[in-house]
């Protein structure tokens, strides 16, 4: 499975002083999926096909010891009136070493 941390945690384990609130999982569509069935358990938003006028993802949510987890697969963004093909997250993809972990993260330079 293909998946980074990204938003303010992805920030934060990069160094930049935020205090993170939540988790964000960014995958692709099979990802998103396949992370709900995993931690079914935990689903407090089923994942779905969800869209604004300006971002869509397949979207929904996990709250594992109190902490709020959102899986977003396939992200595309709309630019100029056209929707941007989702984001090559293995373009992207940095590891950063945390108490033993690597833990993959979206490269703030994306």
């Amino acid at each position: 499975m293909n998946w980074v941390v990204t938003g303010s945690l992805g920030f934060a384990l990069q160094g930049v002083p935020v205090e993170p609130h939540d988790i964000d999982i960014q995958t692709d569509k099979e990802g998103a999926y396949e992370i709900e069935r995993l931690f079914s358990e935990f689903v407090i938003k089923k994942v779905t096909f969800s869209s604004t006028e300006k971002i869509r993802s397949h979207f929904g949510a996990l709250m594992i010891d109190g902490i709020k987890v959102e899986i977003m697969g396939d992200i595309q963004k709309k630019v100029n009136d056209e929707w941007e093909p989702p984001v090559d997250i293995n373009r992207y993809k940095r590891f950063v070493q945390i108490e033993g972990m690597k833990i993959p993260v979206l490269d703030l330079e994306l």
